[in-house]
């Protein structure tokens, strides 16, 4: 779920499922477009962090290296 507002004019819609297009040489969410015309901007909360980290904790991952 991700929260968007309009920069223009403020309206808010909560997002469940997204997709992700090319529009004017930019990447916007679809669902995303307001009733103005423009794209909204997501609302980072700390409900969305991104993205996480991935590390691996193992020196030997059991791919050969190359050899």
């Amino acid at each position: 779920m991700a929260e968007y507002k309009c920069k223009d004019c403020g309206e808010t819609r909560t997002l469940h499922k997204r997709s992700m297009v090319m529009r004017e040489g930019k990447l916007v969410t679809k669902q995303a477009e307001c009733d103005c015309g423009t794209f909204m901007d997501q609302i980072i909360t700390k409900e969305y962090e991104g993205i996480p980290d991935i590390q691996r904790n193992e020196l030997n991952t059991g791919h050969n290296s190359g050899g």
